[in-house]
């Protein structure tokens, strides 16, 4: 929970501020609940796609040790997704048809990933693809606080390329995150399915979209995070030190994700 209270926070705050709105304001509280409600439904609904996977290769999680029934679990993710779009119809009716649109094609997205566009194994074998069809979902992520607090944004550059920043450092994350060599081969990584050099040419064009939404929203300080992911890829991955590069990359998408926040703080010092 704290850590999804510390990204959803980043989203809002960096959101709000991007556009000259005020952090401590209904469309805030409004963006942090329907982004809190998406992450925790991103959470269950991994929880059940990966359940058979998890019974091998991750048996100690709550499904597989029987702590939730995965029968429950379903039935509280499809009143749960119904309740979403219920939201977003108020966000709709008390705020703006571009915020209630946002939030409902976030919903949208967030179901077709739960069926995994309804493609299942065809989907999940194409790691590339499948990987870009979830980062995606970012974008709406992101755009949400923006238009709470002024609707016109959508259709203005800023916002886009700020999402354009969050996508290229997450993506960065999610990748840094699966390059345990021992992992169980169920658990299809990047680093099991591409190799290791391929991984860094991922990783490589991943942090190229970050560097250059930074530079384009004059965020340049965020460089130094993604140079050192790089860098610390080619150091300590051959030294076995995986954690060290998927720490980094967390630290790096923390920042990347309050960097507006961080940007307006430098500016009062």
């Amino acid at each position: 929970m704290p850590v999804y209270v510390t990204l959803v926070a980043g989203f809002v705050a960096s959101g709000t501020l991007i556009v000259g709105g005020q952090i401590a304001s209904i469309q805030a509280l409004a963006a942090f609940i329907g982004l809190m409600v998406f992450f925790a439904m991103l959470r269950m609904m991994d929880e059940v796609k990966d359940f058979e996977k998890d019974k091998v290769a991750n048996p100690t999680r709550p499904l597989p040790r029987g702590l939730l029934d995965v029968n429950v679990v379903r039935g509280v993710i499809q009143n749960t997704v119904l309740g979403m779009v219920g939201y977003a119809i108020l966000l709709a009716l008390v705020f703006s048809w571009q915020a209630g649109f946002v939030y409902l094609f976030l919903t949208g997205w967030l179901w077709l990933m739960y069926r995994e566009f309804y493609s299942g194994t065809w989907l999940e074998e194409r790691q590339i693809l499948y990987a870009i069809t979830h980062q995606f979902i970012l974008v709406p992520v992101t755009l949400l606080p923006i238009v709470l607090v002024a609707s016109e944004s959508l259709f203005v550059p800023i916002p886009w390329k700020f999402a354009g920043l969050i996508v290229g450092s997450f993506f960065t994350y999610e990748i840094c995150r699966k390059l345990n060599p021992n992992a169980h081969p169920l658990l299809h990584t990047y680093r099991q399915m591409y190799g290791v050099k391929k991984v860094f040419l991922m990783i490589v064009c991943t942090n190229a979209l970050a560097i250059s939404m930074a530079c384009a929203l004059e965020l340049k300080f965020l460089i130094v995070g993604s140079v050192l992911v790089l860098v610390s890829y080619l150091v300590f991955l051959p030294k076995g030190k995986y954690k060290i590069v998927e720490g980094l990359a967390t630290l790096s998408l923390v920042i990347h994700i309050w960097s507006i926040v961080l940007d307006r703080l430098k500016e009062l010092l």
